[in-house]
Formats: structure tokens, sequence, C-alpha cells
């Protein structure tokens, strides 16, 4: 028994053929299948549709126009946009060199005239769904690389601290600086001025690479420094 093609939802392809009896007929046929077509004669007005909205597929006639359809794909394939995007040559042209040359340019497949529709169907699913899982694929990965990348950069931040060394006073500043302490209630609380707090903390900030107090903050202190206790200093936070 013949298995189907799974259908998640509608493909959108768009067709280039000079040939309107066909592009209408195709179109029929796929719609009834699931695979809406956007059809258009020539290369100008495919790239207006395109910029529109990208399709899954783009099902295009080799002939009369080669001249225009071989650049078409070519200009496809350099541009960050329309790169990822599968391309089916119709070709009434059977010689070698011309399929080599067209997959050279980046044509993903081709199929001859005159053709079964059925045929078309498939092959346009079948890439689809390919390229789908392909994308699929790459996002998953992208996603474990960001979260790698996330965990590194913690990591290194805690190994980039383990090579700051404190003096007694910014580390008795900045434990109060971590506990939510303004500079003008830690001046008060080790009996300095507010002036000779803010030089301390623009030390700390030179020291572990950051440029405002917030980002020291979120530098892993609890790893770094032995357990902040309410009642580290002069006084208890209340």
């Amino acid at each position: 028994m013949k298995q189907k093609v799974q259908e998640s939802k509608t493909i959108l392809v768009l067709m280039l053929d000079s040939e309107k009896k066909l592009l209408e007929a195709t179109k029929r046929y796929l719609y009834k299948k699931q695979i809406n077509v956007l059809a258009v004669e020539n290369t100008s007005n495919a790239w207006i549709q395109m910029e529109k909205i990208i399709p899954d597929c783009v099902v295009m006639d080799n002939l009369p126009n080669v001249d225009t359809h071989y650049p078409f794909i070519f200009f496809m394939r350099k541009s960050e946009k329309f790169r990822h995007i599968p391309v089916i040559f119709l070709t009434a042209k059977g010689l070698t060199e011309d399929r080599i040359y067209g997959y050279s340019l980046g044509c993903t497949m081709y199929i001859s005239k005159p053709f079964d529709p059925r045929e078309l169907e498939y092959m346009i699913k079948n890439i689809v769904m390919s390229k789908n899982i392909w994308m699929e694929y790459l996002l998953s990965n992208y996603i474990l690389i960001q979260e790698s990348i996330t965990e590194i950069k913690k990591k290194f931040k805690i190994i980039s601290c383990l090579s700051i060394r404190l003096t007694c006073q910014e580390e008795l500043i900045l434990r109060r600086i971590l506990f939510g302490y303004k500079i003008k209630e830690v001046a008060r609380d080790l009996n300095v001025t507010k002036r000779n707090v803010e030089r301390y903390i623009s030390r700390l900030l030179d020291k572990t690479q950051t440029k405002t107090v917030s980002q020291l903050k979120e530098l892993p202190w609890d790893t770094l420094l032995k357990p902040i206790r309410a009642n580290d200093g002069n006084r208890t936070r209340e």
C-alpha cells in the first residue's frame, strides 16, 4: 500500500511559465492537493510577488526565457532572504549540459514536459518537507548552541572574576551594594564620604570590566564571595 506524503499545512508555490493554459490547469490541480499556486509569466513579476510573500517553492519553465530565468536563480541563491527556497525547472530540453548548468546555479530538480501533475505534486511536497525538516534541524541546533553560549558566558564570568583581588574596603562596599544599599547609606554605614564610596565603586567597575552598578550586581558573587550575612558591617539592613 502506498503511503501518502504527510500534509501538515498548505504549501505556497510561485509558478513561472509563459503558457497560460498550463499555468491555470496546474494551478487548479494543485489547489485540490493543498498546494496554492501564485502564477506569474515573467521574472520581473516573480520578484515583485516574492517581495510580498516568500513561497515554499518556485516552479519555473526554462524556455523560452532561458536568458532571464537562469540569472533569476543565480540572484535567488545570492540572496539571504530567498536562497533557501527550492526551485523546480519545467523543461522540454533534454540536453545534459543544460541540466548541469541549471544545477550549478542552484536548481533543485528538473521535470520534463509534458509532465503528470501528480509527479509535480509529490515532487513539490517531498522537496518542501525535506526543506522544512532541515530548517527545523538547524533551528533546534541554533537553540542548543545559544544555550551553550549562555552557559559558557556564565562560566567565563566566574573564571574571570576568580582572578579579581578585592581590598578589604572594596569588599565591604561591594557587600553593601549587593544588599541594595545606596551610596549615601554605604558612606554613613562605613563613616566615609560619598565621594570616597563613588571612587571605590569606580575601581570595582574597572576591576570587573562592568559599566554600571546593575551589571556589577549580576556577576556571580554568591560563588566568589563567602556567604554574605545581613549583619555584615556596622549595622543590620532593615
